[in-house]
């Protein structure tokens, strides 16, 4: 594959260590194969934009362009050399373009949570921080809470999860000081965490003036 600029009308190249200008066929408005038919592009021909040829040479099945954002157009497949990121960074949009395909990466986001009482109680935490790192479908998250004085009966239950967990979760304890819990339960469907001791349920009252740090991975 071969890395062509195009500036002032003139495609330049090189090929062969040498640098080589690429006629415009007659008639055409945009640049050649050299015998001219018109290059096949899905956007505009700029000056000082730089195009990406098969090795072939300007091949109307694959070729690719860079704008000045840097977004590929057209067949950009790499099958012979790997994808280097110079700039050590790979960026994917705002809204997820979801792919069906098992072997197609679709989305990466990091960001914060912030973890909140859902038992009913109204409890307001006294310290609550979460972090995220979504990579396709899975979702890797942590969180450090504290509890404030309470003698709440209900059920715990800390809600905020960044996105609707699809299919069951859970994290693992990495510190804790209140009551003995064994499992932090991620509900498929639902954004929301369950905390249990072995298979009973923990009440707020548990949880008095109490701290959790846990992390884990659910998926979505």
């Amino acid at each position: 594959m071969s890395l062509v600029h195009y500036e002032s009308g003139v495609f330049y190249a090189w090929i062969g260590g040498i640098l080589t200008t690429i006629p415009i066929g007659s008639g055409s408005s945009g640049p050649s194969n050299g015998i001219n038919q018109p290059l096949a592009f899905d956007g505009l021909i700029e000056s000082d934009e730089s195009y990406l040829f098969g090795q072939n040479g300007p091949n109307l099945d694959n070729v690719a362009y860079i704008n000045r954002t840097n977004a590929f157009t057209g067949a950009n497949s790499f099958a012979t050399n790997l994808l280097d990121l110079l700039v050590g960074q790979l960026k994917f949009p705002a809204t997820q373009n979801a792919s069906a395909d098992a072997n197609t990466l679709d989305d990466y986001e990091e960001g914060n949570w912030t973890p909140a009482d859902g038992s009913g109680a109204g409890l307001a935490f006294v310290a609550a921080t979460g972090r995220y790192t979504k990579i396709g479908r899975a979702v890797a998250i942590t969180c450090d809470i504290a509890y404030p004085a309470t003698a709440n009966g209900a059920n715990a239950l800390i809600i905020g999860l960044p996105f609707v967990a699809n299919g069951t979760g859970s994290l693992s304890i990495g510190f804790q000081n209140g009551a003995a819990i064994y499992t932090l339960y991620v509900r498929s469907g639902t954004t929301q965490i369950e905390l249990y001791s072995v298979a009973t349920r923990i009440i707020n009252s548990q949880l008095s003036s109490s701290s959790i740090v846990a992390a884990g991975i659910y998926f979505v």
